[in-house]
């Protein structure tokens, strides 16, 4: 795979025909946004679902997104899924499923159980940290799947070294005491790093924390 340009269409394309997991996705990419190649909405679901099926991580949180859409209601299927998601003017109910699911009307809960399944697959491979916090917030609002706050603040902490709003969950979580030790020293600790990062929902708690 170190000989493989993924930026070439014809590579990319003859590798993921192979089987290559990573050309697949690249595919899907080069097809959804139609800058190397004539855009192909359908083509571009297509091989998200083949490279997410063979294990590649950022496909697998793309069909989570994907089935979050399809949750909601906002699509039917995974082509008009792929269509919503890269549509600019819907990023505001795409931030909300992602970061809000709570607050989205679940109209089917079978894909949204659906979508926890690839969330999980993306987050235990360690190395998609969307992937571990959507699942940290599903796991907390019970979207999807049963409420369970210590594998939610797990899911969280595996985020928090790249998420900022990550770190601000588990810093929460330890001033409250919820899914872990209640603990208000490592609570501020977090909260002022991902305050640092200029993450308003750390603001918010380190301001309780003064205030108490």
């Amino acid at each position: 795979t170190g000989s493989i340009d993924y930026s070439n269409f014809e590579q990319a394309k003859k590798a993921a025909e192979r089987g290559d997991s990573r050309a697949m996705y690249q595919l899907a990419e080069m097809y959804g946004e139609g800058k190397v190649v004539s855009r192909n909405i359908s083509e571009a679901a297509k091989w998200i679902r083949r490279s997410a099926d063979a294990g590649y991580p950022s496909a697998q949180m793309a069909m989570g997104q994907l089935s979050l859409i399809k949750a909601a209601g906002f699509a039917g299927d995974d082509e008009s899924a792929v269509h919503f998601m890269s549509d600019e003017s819907k990023s505001e109910e795409i931030t909300s499923l992602m970061f809000r699911p709570e607050k989205i009307q679940t109209r089917n809960q079978a894909v949204s159980t659906d979508a926890v399944n690839w969330f999980r697959r993306g987050a235990e491979q360690g190395n998609d940290e969307k992937a571990q916090f959507i699942l940290g917030t599903m796991l907390l609002t019970g979207v999807g799947v049963q409420k369970d706050l210590s594998q939610s603040a797990k899911m969280f902490q595996l985020a928090s070294t790249k998420e900022p709003f990550a770190q601000a969950m588990m810093g929460q979580f330890y001033l409250e005491g919820a899914g872990v030790k209640q603990d208000f020293h490592e609570a501020a600790r977090r909260l002022r790093e991902a305050a640092d990062k200029d993450e308003s929902h750390a603001y918010t708690y380190l301001g309780i924390m003064y205030w108490r």
